[in-house]
């Protein structure tokens, strides 16, 4: 009796592990879910809308640095997050995020994946350095506008590094403080190009409620990707198959 009481309770304990590791991906999830995504792949899109002419005046209101690390060639048909990622403002100190089950390295600067050559072909990195940004559409009612996430993926980040530092150099602002248009354009070798102008700086009596909008994008852009639990058939070790004697 006490045998199948102990087995039972191994049971038991297997399914709660099972129920915890399905709630940590829920939470996981909504870190995610119910927020609102410029997307560029085919044209700008705001979600799932198309913006006309495919640009949009924004004002950017934070960017972050997301070093990303995929195993295997890219599957549009398996959604899937990176096997190694990390999130933060100084690439000097950036780590992989708690959330990452087997990191590749303590660092991103040791990272063997991080460095130049061992990308595909040994061009590039295999670990991409991207950017997050937060962003709200320009209107005379900031307070009011969504706020959107958008990434800029490693041949967006030269240009918008230029537009960044001219309007640094030139007006003494940051991104948040001025009306950026953002434009979409076909490229025949990275399939999309993004184009950043100054549409106009905001006006100081304004700020306020920018600075608010700033702090609150602040603290939603650190939000780690979700985890995506992969079917019982491809987790399962296939069972041995039985030998089967020879008949002589």
């Amino acid at each position: 009796m006490d045998e199948i009481v102990k087995k039972a309770e191994q049971g038991l304990a297997t399914f709660d592990a099972e129920l915890a590791q399905y709630a940590k991906e829920a939470a996981a999830a909504e870190n995610q879910a119910g927020k609102n995504f410029l997307k560029f792949k085919g044209g700008l899109f705001a979600n799932k809308t198309p913006m006309q002419n495919n640009q949009a005046d924004l004002v950017v209101l934070d960017a972050i640095n997301v070093n990303e690390y995929y195993e295997g060639a890219y599957d549009s048909s398996n959604l899937e997050s990176p096997a190694c990622y990390a999130i933060g403002r100084d690439e000097a100190t950036m780590a992989p995020h708690p959330n990452v089950k087997n990191p590749v390295c303590e660092s991103c600067a040791k990272c063997p994946k991080n460095q130049w050559g061992s990308g595909n072909k040994e061009k590039g990195k295999a670990c991409k350095n991207t950017r997050r940004v937060a962003v709200i559409a320009a209107s005379e009612h900031p307070e009011d506008e969504e706020l959107f996430f958008a990434k800029m993926s490693v041949s967006q980040l030269k240009g918008w590094g230029a537009y960044v530092k001219g309007i640094a150099g030139q007006y003494q602002l940051p991104p948040f403080a001025v009306v950026t248009r953002l434009k979409w354009n076909t490229d025949p070798v990275s399939q999309y190009r993004l184009g950043f102008s100054l549409v106009k700086p905001l006006p100081r009596e304004g700020m306020e409620v920018i600075m608010r909008r700033v702090r609150e994008a602040r603290e939603s852009i650190t939000f780690p990707f979700p985890e995506f639990q992969k079917p019982a058939a491809e987790q399962a070790e296939p069972a041995e198959q039985p030998k089967t004697k020879k008949k002589y």
